[in-house]
């Protein structure tokens, strides 16, 4: 009765293993074994042009990646690659990122968001006296401080208002004007200045 038992026991544990990853008996396609695959992507600007650092995680090295931005093809990683860098739109917002394998039997997939770092500072150029004049922004780290100050030409005035950037990278700001002037208006983030327009305040 024993012996009977213990067949039973292994003939359901290969069973088992079967089944994970769909392949041979005891292979895993997970890499490491039981462990998602990620994807991480990270934007930087210059001179007009933005290019998209794309990252892999516990990718398993035999099977290849296709990655797509926005829903539009970025890029193949073959079997043992985990980063891919080129260039993309410079588009505001939440932008996002999906990898998934494409020659493996186990089909694995991720996704992640990302932000371009291209702040713009937006608001409007007259307001009157006592208005409630709001400023936009977007282009930002998500979770940061942002700070935006006026401050009226010839001194004797300053207002400012400080948001948290949302996921989107974007955020709000409302200033209250109670001196007519030309006001210097700043957006900064840990001390540097992200954005910067002029508002004209009238009685």
């Amino acid at each position: 009765m024993t012996r009977m038992l213990s067949r039973k026991a292994a003939a359901v544990g290969v069973a088992a293993l079967v089944g994970v990853g769909g392949g041979v008996a005891g292979v895993a396609y997970a890499y490491p074994s039981g462990v998602p695959l990620t994807v991480s992507a990270s934007a930087s600007t210059a001179n007009g042009q933005t290019v998209l650092t794309v990252s892999l995680g516990n990718a398993d090295p035999r099977c290849a990646t296709e990655i797509t931005v926005n829903g539009n093809y970025f890029g193949t990683l073959t079997g043992g690659q985990t980063t891919l860098s080129a260039p993309i739109p410079n588009t505001s917002g939440r932008n996002r990122v999906r990898a998934r394998t494409i020659d493996c039997d186990l089909k694995e997939r991720a996704r992640s968001e990302f932000v371009i770092p291209n702040a713009q500072l937006s608001g409007p150029g007259t307001a009157a006296v006592k208005d409630r004049v709001e400023y936009s922004l977007t282009g930002l780290e998500p979770g940061t401080t942002v700070t935006v100050t006026a401050v009226r030409s010839g001194g004797g005035a300053t207002y400012s208002d400080t948001d948290v950037v949302d996921r989107r990278g974007e955020a709000e700001v409302r200033i209250r004007y109670k001196v007519s002037g030309t006001y210097a208006v700043s957006a900064s983030v840990n001390g540097s200045v992200v954005g910067s327009s002029v508002t004209t305040v009238v009685s």
